[in-house]
């Protein structure tokens, strides 16, 4: 949906990305114990596009999420870099987590992050990534 105020136009989009594996643990816990084995409350990818009067976008995104990681962050552009009409990329999107401690685990690739649950899964990786693109465009 887009809205035009004076020279600024502004889009939204949400999509949901309450992904996980069962008997994965829930991100930050930091207790192996604490696994989803369903999901209560819909997580979701929120954003905001801004164009200005010169073309210039940004997006800003919030993702019901512990962080946003590195390697999510580049799967992202990643992403967005085979969408060229958006005209998006490092230099105008933002991604910011609500720090929610009931979000999916899984989607980190560094040790320390992936310390407390079971590891690395590419079904929470791909739909953290392909939730926050959906939002987006």
């Amino acid at each position: 949906m887009m809205t035009t105020s004076s020279d600024l136009q502004f889009g939204f989009g949400r999509r949901d990305i309450s992904c996980f594996e069962p008997e994965m643990t829930m991100m930050g816990w930091g207790v192996r114990t604490n696994r989803a084995r369903e999901v209560g409350v819909p997580l979701h990818a929120r954003a905001v596009l801004v164009r200005d009067a010169l073309g210039t976008t940004m997006a800003f995104v919030a993702i019901d999420a512990l962080i946003v990681t590195q390697g999510l962050w580049w799967g992202v552009l990643e992403a967005l870099a085979l969408r060229p009409e958006l005209g998006l990329g490092a230099h105008n999107v933002i991604i910011v987590a609500t720090h929610s401690h009931s979000g999916p685990s899984g989607y980190a690739h560094h040790f320390w992050t992936n310390m407390s649950t079971p590891g690395f899964s590419q079904v929470v990786y791909d739909g953290l990534r392909d939730g926050i693109v959906g939002a987006i465009a």
